[in-house]
């Protein structure tokens, strides 16, 4: 009677048996800094900016909220972009002489391509051209042949602008018959009628396009490779190539040309000026200029120079610089400082930067979007999708006061805001939606957090975990000496009375260099790298594991406070007597001895008033697999290879020290430190080559093609220029051309064919000569409530899962000696033995019947079981996706969903994540009902490690080149991220685009 009623009202009987009501997988937006990153502009009037991609992909962005994405139809690579001011629309110049006009509408890009002409032969410069009132736009193209032709920007019509044979030849001297190629265009924005043109690098003339004259023609003795105006629309900058430069009046004729080009770093050969600019800034005038360094002692940097009066300042970049922009003070083209200069807007090729120029020393300007997230190689990441209202706060409050603390940031915001103030703080809905964090883990050991939430990620907080050890020195780290550098530069300018006094550079170093940017792929010691983060959303503890058996606990602090770490002293996990010489060789990282202040946010965990921090630290020194944290009680839990430690962290006292390595199994341990290690002898790597080769001769890693593509493409050297003559060298740049692309082994054309990766046979573990890892390695550390001990109340329980199908249970309960309590009350060891991926608790969908009220849901590998609590008993859900579909689970997380059809509707369902790519979504009551869809090839290893799934369905993986979050979803019915300018006129009309940006 009870089957026949339980089958009646069972809830599998009331839902739809398809689930393409609640399942549909659609990517959505993409956060970081764009991969193959080689072209940018910037639209002053509208306050937006263009990045253009190896790949032909284009990016419009202007604040947190306003951005564009289109791409040119054949994936050619962008050479430089070229925006119409005020008007929404811009020209793209591709590396294969194909132009391409595009137009913003609201929230959309409408594209256009110029047909191919036989009058433009071979494109050599381009300059946009905007009468005052910034009607009229034309895109001015020079050629070979000495024509300067013209596109109109709104009909996209190319005629002739300038005929070289009928107004240039007859002002040019005799020994330039014959030569005839346009290298240079620059106009006049205070004066658009007077043109600029560069004549075979050698002549300077301009040119009057009302009356159609040349009115001044310039000799030079040395080539010149680039040519701007000055902001007071009368001098102009001529950039050489011997490193040099010169300022010239447009006012005065040809007696200037004896008087040779300044070289600031001379007088030893010098590398190419590639750009340069003299502007007006709020301190006075300002030359910017790339390049120009002795070329036998710096011709290897990449750098950019700032000159105000006796003031020089060279910012040293750790990736080559590809482009930069200026920025204006104010958007009103109507006002008298429209041509002031306000910032300047670096483009490298791993990261963007912006610098201050109406600041006194040059200082950043912390950017909205763009972050380079792969600054350091991103190794672990987790994500929160709801934070507790009061940690969030305590967050944002902390990020705030870490903005305005110390030096290293001007005080002014993110100019590029689409002309509209309110696109600062748009997120993607009011409440819980808003308040995702994603904590992520980086090779040098520094943690990021991010808000999520929004349409850019925003970087909230950073922690360098190097700090609780010997060997940290912020004057020997290229990126953390960032503010005692600057401390030491303001005290020196400020020293000084004047901007003329006679030592204009307190710095003994010639040139002055100044490291600028993050990016630094690399990494002195490997045992910094975080492996495992665990994020307590109640209390916002945050526990990370590192790759030196380190377990760091830090806490947030509305106060600052000096901390000495002191680590737990334990036995260790194994006897350390029986492990092989290579991993006693493994030692642990000392802990500094001297007092290191923290300011607000995170600090190191320490109890009540004291000074000293409490950590872990596992032996032997290995790499960290799983973490955990129970914040209410204290507690952290923490595995390695060799065994797992549970610890009340409050008081330092252990309550677990438990091992499933055996003293047979100790003679091959470190398998997983092998695998993980870098830094290994050659001896030891080719042998292990051999030994590849013996197991699968005929296979072929897809990681080994890109990495080996990348090493025989060399590392990117072409400069910057500014002339469009020099577009042809960027065809040598790359897109494998750096480090950390080469080091993860991908390729940046999807649509290239790429060798599938060896993946491990499917056979049974019992005929395996040797596991490729070990089967007591614990995979899963979980701090649950479960009903064990009684049907109605739940405890506190702690799931270990190991690599070869076990699966212990503690129960946690207060006791007055601290090593019973926390009991083991269950021992699993599942039949096939694969490895455990995931361990959830979860209210059986018949709780309203007197069954059971939870279960137990384990994810292997190979199947997905279910438990019923606190019996532990098989359950009917049983799949063996293995068997049936002949793919392993990588990831694996309950989520929520609500029906498309009716939004009242929602269930709970089980999303994995398999080596194939592909997402698959089950139902918790009948397995057999599933979705699926292929996210990711075959081959994009890197996209299946860092995937991370989010309770409402939500996917977060990183791209190719590890540079760029995507995010992406399986629900059909979501809160998407919505343009502002979907409903309303974009671009506005130009009496209306005026903002401040002060």
């Amino acid at each position: 009677m009870f089957r026949f009623l339980r089958s009646q009202f069972s809830p599998e009987q009331q839902r739809p048996d398809d689930l393409s009501d609640f399942f549909h997988f659609r990517q959505t937006t993409r956060s970081g800094f764009p991969s193959g990153a080689c072209a940018t502009a910037v639209d002053n009037v509208l306050s937006i900016m263009a990045v253009g991609t190896q790949s032909g992909e284009i990016f419009i962005f202007g604040g947190s909220k306003a951005q564009w994405k289109t791409a040119v139809p054949v994936k050619s690579a962008v050479a430089y972009i070229y925006f119409a001011h005020g008007t929404g629309t811009f020209m793209v110049l591709c590396q294969d002489q194909t132009f391409h006009r595009f137009k913003m509408i609201g929230d959309k890009i409408e594209h256009h391509q110029i047909p191919p002409e036989t009058r433009l032969k071979k494109i050599t410069s381009c300059e946009m051209y905007q009468k005052k009132d910034l009607s009229d736009a034309r895109l001015l193209i020079g050629t070979m042949t000495g024509n300067v032709f013209s596109i109109k920007m709104e009909t996209c019509e190319l005629s002739e602008f300038i005929l070289y044979e009928d107004t240039i030849v007859p002002s040019l001297p005799s020994d330039l018959e014959g030569k005839s190629s346009i290298d240079g265009i620059a106009v006049n924005q205070k004066e658009p009628r007077r043109v600029l043109l560069v004549i075979d690098q050698k002549c300077v003339l301009i040119y009057d396009v009302n009356i159609h004259e040349v009115l001044r023609v310039y000799m030079q003795p040395v080539p010149v490779v680039h040519v701007s105006w000055c902001s007071d629309g009368t001098n102009f900058m001529l950039a050489h190539v011997a490193g040099g430069f010169t300022m010239l009046n447009s006012q005065e004729g040809s007696a200037q040309q004896s008087t040779g080009p300044d070289i600031l770093f001379g007088p030893f050969p010098c590398t190419p000026v590639n750009k340069i600019f003299n502007q007006s800034t709020k301190m006075g005038d300002t030359l910017i200029f790339s390049g120009g360094l002795p070329r036998l002692s710096y011709g290897d940097r990449y750098t950019l120079t700032l000159k105000r009066g006796n003031r020089v300042s060279v910012f040293d970049f750790s990736s080559p610089l590809l482009d930069f922009a200026l920025i204006n003070e104010t958007n009103d083209y109507r006002k008298d400082d429209y041509h002031i200069a306000g910032y300047v807007l670096i483009l490298c090729e791993q990261e963007f930067l912006m610098v201050d120029l109406s600041d006194k020393n040059w200082r950043e300007v912390p950017i909205l979007s763009l972050h380079s997230l792969h600054f350091s190689q991103i190794t672990t990441s987790t994500l929160c999708a709801h934070v507790e209202e009061h940690v969030w706060k305590e967050i944002n409050k902390a990020s705030e006061a870490e903005l305005s603390a110390g030096s290293r940031y001007s005080g002014r915001k993110w100019p590029l805001i689409a002309g509209n103030e309110e696109t600062r703080h748009l997120t993607v809905s009011a409440g819980e939606d808003s308040r995702q964090l994603l904590v992520t883990g980086h090779e040098n050991g520094m943690i990021r957090l991010w808000a999520a939430g929004e349409l850019t990620m925003k970087l909230l907080l950073s922690i360098k975990t190097a700090k609780e050890f010997v060997g940290y020195r912020e004057d020997e780290q290229p990126v953390i000496d960032f503010q005692t550098e600057r401390q030491q530069r303001d005290s020196m300018y400020s020293s000084q009375d004047s901007e003329d006094s006679d030592d204009g550079n307190p710095t003994a170093e010639w040139p002055p260099f100044y490291k600028l940017g993050e990016y630094d792929p690399f990494c002195d010691d490997h045992r910094l790298s975080i492996q495992k983060i665990a994020f307590d959303a109640s209390s916002g503890q945050i526990v990370v594991g590192g790759r030196g058996g380190q377990v760091l606990v830090y806490q947030l602090a509305d106060t600052a406070k000096a901390t000495i770490p002191r680590g737990v002293v334990d036995p260790a996990l194994v006897d350390l007597a029986k492990l092989p010489a290579h991993v006693l060789r493994n030692q642990p990282m000392k802990e500094r001895t001297a007092e290191m202040n923290y300011g607000v946010g995170y600090q190191p965990f320490t109890v009540g008033e004291s000074k000293e921090s409490n950590y872990l630290q596992l032996k032997p020194a290995t790499s960290i697999t799983a973490v955990s944290v129970l914040s209410s009680r204290g507690l952290v839990a923490a595995a390695s290879e060799f065994g797992f430690l549970v610890v009340d962290i409050r008081t330092k006292s252990v309550l677990v020290n438990c091992s499933l390595c055996s003293g047979q199994d100790l003679l091959e341990a470190g398998a997983l430190d092998d695998a993980l290690s870098r830094f290994k002898s050659m001896k030891k790597s080719i042998r292990q080559s051999f030994r590849r080769k013996k197991k699968a001769p005929r296979a072929t890693t897809g990681n080994g093609t890109a990495a080996s593509a990348a090493s025989a493409a060399g590392p990117s050297t072409s400069g910057l220029n500014g002339t469009a003559g020099t577009a042809n060298n960027s065809n040598n740049r790359t897109p494998h051309s750096t480090p950390v692309r080469a080091l993860n082994g991908v390729d940046e054309d999807e649509d290239e064919e790429v060798m599938r990766p060896v993946e491990r046979k499917i056979e049974a573990r019992s005929e395996r000569a040797s596991p490729e890892q070990p089967s007591w390695l614990i995979r899963v550390l979980t701090f649950t409530k479960a009903s064990m001990l009684s049907n109605t109340i739940p405890s506190d329980c702690l799931w270990v899962g190991s690599n070869g199908g076990r699966i212990l249970c503690y129960v946690i309960a207060p006791r007055e000696k601290p090593e019973e309590s926390c009991r083991l009350v269950r021992d699993i060891r599942l039949e096939h033995g694969a490895p455990i991926v995931n361990i959830l608790v979860q209210a059986d969908p018949f709780a309203k019947f007197p069954i059971s009220g939870s279960r137990l849901l384990v994810f292997t590998e190979e199947q997905i079981r279910a438990y019923t609590l606190p019996s532990l008993k098989n359950s009917r859900y049983k799949y063996k996706i293995t068997a049936l579909e002949g793919e392993r689970i990588r990831k694996a997380a309950l989520v929520k969903m609500a029906s498309a059809s009716d939004g009242h509707v929602d269930e709970l369902f089980a999303a994995i994540l398999t080596n194939q790519g592909n997402v698959t979504l089950f139902s918790l009551i009948n397995p057999r009902k599933k979705c699926t869809a292929n996210i990711l090839k075959v081959t994009d290893i890197l996209g299946m490690t860092s995937c991370v799934i989010a309770p409402s369905g939500e996917l977060l993986f990183l791209r190719n080149g590890g540079a760029e979050y995507q995010r992406a979803t399986i629900a059909k019915k979501t809160v998407d991220f919505e343009s502002p300018f979907a409903s309303s006129p974009y671009p506005p009309p130009l009496a209306e685009t005026s903002s401040s940006r002060a």
